[in-house]
């Protein structure tokens, strides 16, 4: 909970972000492997590596693609879970304190407490 609201943390947003971040990291570690059967005296730069190989092959570019656009499929997953929690907003938008002076103003019998109890022990157990 992030008062007055509920909120993921981290955001959607940010997981989105970490793992763009991932598949492109990981597709850039392909720049530094170079082919084999190449002079290896030569620089780096002057060698084939497989980076062109793995950037243009159709099955790593689809599963690339659906891991970058992997969250999109479940941030309305996650908002209707979120928004299940709205339903208890007043517990954490309530002023507890005025809250309990209002409820002693009352001079509230033991009956009067266990019914307070009992409205709370219910919305825990639904």
């Amino acid at each position: 909970l992030s008062l007055p609201s509920v909120a993921m943390n981290p955001s959607l947003e940010e997981i989105q972000a970490a793992i763009n971040r991932s598949a492109i990291t990981i597709l850039k570690c392909s720049k530094r492997i170079c082919q084999w059967g190449q002079d290896r005296s030569k620089d780096i730069s002057q060698l084939q590596t497989f980076h062109a190989l793995i950037a243009q092959d159709k099955a790593i570019v689809k599963m690339v693609l659906l891991l970058t656009g992997s969250i999109e499929g479940t941030k309305k997953q996650v908002h209707e879970y979120l928004d299940d929690f709205m339903r208890y907003s007043h517990l954490w938008k309530a002023d507890k304190q005025q809250a309990y002076v209002s409820f002693m103003k009352t001079m509230p019998s033991l009956e009067a407490f266990d019914a307070e109890l009992r409205k709370y022990m219910d919305i825990e157990n639904e």
